[in-house]
């Protein structure tokens, strides 16, 4: 292997990783090196491991991650012919699961082992199954190679905003060939459908807010207090530098799955002790992306203000539980910890009883029980608290952006809410369907940075916004669609209220 270009194994990549594949081998390859005299050059070698252990994760009879959709399609008809063939000859479940692996795709979930089994056989569940997984690796490869950030491609990359472009056009295409007849006679296109839903980004949109203002307005009439959080994931979760765009030395190779899972064990922890303590919140909770597609977490609530203290203490408690030491934070999470530690600094010339070494050691429960004032300005890079103060301004305000970047970038009229200020370097491609004219504000403007967004959520599958607390959003819409004349007195107030859009009146 003298040259990149005769790596047999690129092959296997788009144009765009095997140009960034290349790239790396070749700067692995010619690393500065002082070789002792006789010493033979190590570079061809150490560059060539490192191309074979980056293919290891994808099994040799995979599906080349720069197939088209045609090969795909074949692909899963393929492997589909042949579970069935198995399925035929007796093989069980394991035996299935284990086929699946071998083509580097996760077996599928279900109740039954006949459910799991006809999936497996089935070309349109391998369809998905590969798009699926062969995005979610070309997209990490992206990031690991630095096409993934604010000065290159902001949110995800752009194979990543074409890919869903082309999902989203055949997803149009089907919905306009299918019609659907009501028991009217009346004959629609389930796109004509779907655009009454809140697939409609205008609807998902408006109805977003009218939740949120309907929890502010009941929480101006309870006189509670508003807390607006966002809490973000320790620095080995971050690929690259916000204003360099440079590779962070503390990377540990985490995916945008890896850190949403991370977000959702802390959530899940928070929530619990909040249960614990008596803690009774509501609001709203948004999911987003850092430039380099690693997610974060916004959230307002509201609470009784007496509760303001100690729900800051449970949140900052848990968010900055891991890899705690980068914020300054020196105590152990248990007493067994703390006695551990103590015994081990004793062993170092440390004196006193154990318990006061480990009393001086401290314990996570102890340091949140009464935090120091000086912990709330060091812990911000990973939780950061903003109180809503009632007196400059309704409360939804402080979430209404982000609610519109992370659905359309528009306002209620459609006008775009502006500039987006994480992507103030980008330079990325303004309009994808305009040629191939670049222009920063275009690029900026919330309104197209959205659609980096939707690609983002979509390919990494991450549940953007959660209600919290409340009754649920899905009685509301049924309600919506119902003739309540003649319904008792709750069911029909109800009704009226989700009918005339009023979430307050609903949750009352």
């Amino acid at each position: 292997m003298t040259a990149v270009s005769r790596l047999p194994v690129l092959e296997r990549f788009p144009r765009h990783l095997g140009r960034a594949i290349g790239r790396e081998w070749r700067k692995r390859r010619s690393r500065p090196l002082e070789l002792a005299q006789g010493q033979a050059d190590p570079r061809q070698a150490d560059a060539d491991a490192w191309l074979r252990e980056l293919t290891r994760f994808m099994p040799r009879n995979a599906l080349p991650l720069g197939a088209c959709e045609m090969e795909l399609v074949e692909f899963a008809k393929q492997r589909a012919f042949e579970a069935d063939q198995l399925i035929g000859r007796g093989a069980d479940v394991i035996q299935l699961e284990r086929y699946c692996r071998s083509f580097g795709v996760e077996p599928p979930r279900g109740k039954s082992d006949t459910g799991r089994a006809a999936r497996v056989a089935c070309s349109l569940w391998w369809r998905r199954a590969l798009r699926r997984t062969n995005a979610r690796r070309s997209e990490q490869l992206a990031i690991q190679f630095g096409l993934v950030h604010k000065r290159h491609g902001l949110y995800a990359s752009h194979d990543a905003i074409a890919r869903r472009g082309e999902q989203k056009r055949r997803n149009r295409g089907l919905l306009e060939a299918l019609t659907a007849i009501n028991e009217l006679g009346q004959e629609y296109t389930l796109a004509q459908l779907a655009e009454l839903s809140t697939s409609n980004p205008i609807i998902r949109r408006a109805e977003l807010m009218v939740r949120i203002a309907g929890f502010e307005y009941i929480a101006v009439g309870l006189e509670m207090a508003g807390e607006f959080i966002t809490i973000t994931a320790p620095s080995k979760y971050h690929p690259r530098h916000a204003k360099s765009g440079k590779r962070n030395a503390k990377y540990a190779g985490f995916t945008p799955i890896d850190t949403r899972d991370y977000l959702g064990g802390v959530w899940s922890r928070i929530n619990a002790a909040l249960a614990r303590a008596g803690i009774k919140i509501f609001g709203f909770r948004v999911a987003e992306p850092h430039h380099d597609g690693t997610p974060h977490m916004h959230g307002l609530f509201f609470m009784p203000p007496e509760e303001v203290k100690p729900f800051r203490a449970i949140v900052a408690r848990y968010a900055v539980r891991e890899d705690r030491d980068e914020l300054g934070l020196r105590y152990m999470q248990t007493k067994s910890e703390a006695m551990a530690a103590a015994r081990a600094l004793r062993a170092e010339g440390a004196k006193g009883k154990l318990a006061d070494i480990a009393a001086r050691v401290g314990i996570e429960a102890d340091f949140w029980s009464q935090p120091p004032r000086w912990v709330w300005k060091g812990i911000t890079a990973r939780v950061k608290f903003e109180a809503i103060d009632w007196n400059k301004g309704s409360a939804a305000g402080y979430i209404a952006k982000y609610i519109a970047k992370n659905v359309d970038g528009a306002k209620h009229d459609g006008s775009s809410i502006g500039e987006d200020f994480e992507a103030q370097d980008f330079t990325g491609l303004a309009g994808q369907d305009d040629g191939d004219s670049r222009d920063q504000s275009a690029a900026t403007d919330a309104t197209v940075t959205a659609r980096r967004v939707d690609a983002w959520a979509s390919h990494w599958g991450i549940r953007q916004f959660q209600q919290v607390g409340g009754p649920p959003v899905g009685v509301w819409r049924e309600l919506r669609r119902w003739e309540w004349a003649g319904a008792e007195d709750v069911l029909m107030h109800a009704a009226i209220a989700a009918d005339t859009g009023n979430w307050g009146r609903f949750v009352t």
